[in-house]
């Protein structure tokens, strides 16, 4: 099911429902793409409630969706990166690994691709191969870019962040006891937010990579299993959510 939610309100509003699971989700205008487990990408009007495009690649999961100026990718099972135009022609594809493309992120300049072989690959504005580098001994889910100092921070299965300057690294952090599912940094890149199968949500200082707070359900009756996502909302806000069901809303207040 896809889901919008006023966060003053209890309830949500069914917006479509589909017969597989959705891994990944990405707003372009009035539109809202939705990647299935099956090879589909179903493209969604939110004003009109209706599908507009439906598009069959292969049939592996799309991982995770990514708008870049005049362009569509996709990150799939199958370790393929899709490249698709506005109008929802494939322009490009690159099979990168023959494992899961996990997460992608994105510069002026460079697409960065991170999957389960552990590589993260540099790509330029065509879509090649710049860079590649192992960066983790498993796979990694969870990668964001630090814009405010130029730095690149990945975790994974292995439950380590690294920090990285050119895909060379900087920092490694022994951050969770478990899989890091999301990096998420603020608005204002001065926070960022990692969560964990170990059921925690654990706060950093963008600057320096202080560990701030550890958010968890013994101290705060946060979530009881595995936190999947973070999605910050403004400067001091993030939601969460988890294998328990359940969206938390969060609150930074600064002393």
């Amino acid at each position: 099911m896809v889901v919008k939610w006023n966060l003053e309100q209890a309830d949500g509003q069914l917006l479509i429902r589909f017969p597989y699971p959705i891994y990944s989700l990405c707003r372009f205008k009035d539109n809202l793409l939705c990647g299935g487990n099956k090879g589909v990408l179903t493209v969604f009007n939110l004003t009109t409630k209706k599908i507009v495009n439906q598009l069959q690649f292969d049939t592996s999961a799309i991982f995770d969706i990514l708008v870049w100026y005049d362009k569509f990718l996709l990150a799939n099972g199958n370790g393929i990166l899709i490249v698709l135009t506005k109008d929802f022609v494939i322009e490009k594809q690159s099979n990168l690994s023959n494992k899961s493309l996990r997460k992608m992120v994105a510069t002026e300049t460079t697409v960065f691709v991170a999957g389960s072989e552990g590589i993260i690959w540099q790509l330029d504005k065509l879509a090649n191969i710049v860079k590649f580098q192992t960066a983790h001994d498993q796979s990694i889910f969870a990668l964001d870019y630090d814009f405010e100092n130029n730095i690149l921070i990945s975790g994974g299965r292995d439950a380590v962040l690294k920090v990285w300057d050119n895909l060379e690294v900087l920092k490694i952090i022994s951050a969770h006891w478990y899989h890091i599912n999301c990096i998420s940094f603020n608005e204002t890149q001065t926070y960022f937010a990692t969560c964990s199968l170990d059921k925690s949500i654990k706060l950093w200082k963008s600057e320096n990579h202080e560990l701030l707070k550890v958010i968890s359900n013994e101290k705060y009756e946060a979530h009881q299993s595995s936190v999947n996502k973070i999605l910050w909302i403004g400067i001091n806000r993030f939601i969460s959510c988890s294998d328990d069901r359940m969206i938390m809303c969060f609150e930074i207040q600064q002393k």
